[in-house]
């Protein structure tokens, strides 16, 4: 998986999952937010899977860290990293 399809599935799980949460926070059935609460844990545990298993450097397969941190070089072994 390419680094930035990585970043953008990442990036749009925890929106997703921020914006579930924010319905489950305003719904007032118990059993819908409970729903809504299990639904928003899918998408931060996705979220989290995708950053562990594809957010590394394709060279030395090092992780790459937090992804706000990550500049056009690898941190490890200091190879160009492709975004595009």
């Amino acid at each position: 998986m390419k680094l930035s399809t990585a970043k953008s599935i990442q990036t749009w799980s925890i929106c997703a999952a921020f914006l579930v949460f924010m319905l489950a926070a305003f719904t007032e059935y118990e059993l819908m937010q409970n729903v809504f609460f299990a639904i928003s844990v899918v998408f931060l545990v996705s979220g989290l899977i995708i950053m562990l298993l594809f957010w590394r450097c394709p060279s030395c397969h090092e992780s790459l860290g937090r992804m706000d941190c990550v500049g056009d070089y690898c941190p490890h072994c200091g190879e160009k990293l492709d975004f595009d």
